[in-house]
């Protein structure tokens, strides 16, 4: 879901160096974001700002969600085989 925030709002990254250090980013933000989740769900009261962090991810999924659905992303796994 963090990877694809470029793709939906730019487009392709054309510079390869720039895609492979963008690549990295969201790797890096992925985990700490998915640490920070698994860290608190073992709590019964969340933090406010973990439910911040819940509350901004679901925003971008579903920003996601509305811009692919009328304009494909460019990776392949969305690519369709028959053309």
């Amino acid at each position: 879901m963090i990877w694809y925030i470029i793709p939906a709002i730019y487009g392709q990254i054309s510079i390869f160096w720039v895609d492979v250090v963008y690549c990295i980013l969201a790797t890096i933000i992925s985990i700490l974001l998915v640490s920070f989740i698994e860290i608190n769900l073992n709590k019964t009261q969340f933090d406010l700002s973990f439910k911040i962090i819940i509350w901004f991810l679901n925003i971008i999924l579903i920003m996601e969600f509305t811009i692919f659905s009328f304009k494909q992303p460019w990776a392949d796994v969305f690519a369709d085989p028959m053309v």
